[in-house]
């Protein structure tokens, strides 16, 4: 599953370079006070869902041996 990104964070590039781009922007996401709604909390959001889905199995399955 591909990570949706936000058209408002402006990433343009080969796969390689949006990739690179992508670490850096998510690492200077300020969280201590306001994410910017627009592009940050959309990113966030997705890079969330993106990680879940991919670790899916390894979650269901925790949650099954509780």
């Amino acid at each position: 599953m591909d990570m949706v990104v936000p058209e408002a964070c402006g990433l343009h590039g080969t796969k390689e370079q949006i990739k690179a781009q992508l670490k850096a922007k998510l690492s200077r996401i300020p969280t201590r006070f306001k994410i910017e709604p627009r592009c940050d909390a959309p990113l966030l959001a997705s890079a969330a869902m993106t990680l879940v889905q991919s670790e899916r199995g390894r979650i269901v399955d925790f949650f099954k041996r509780q």
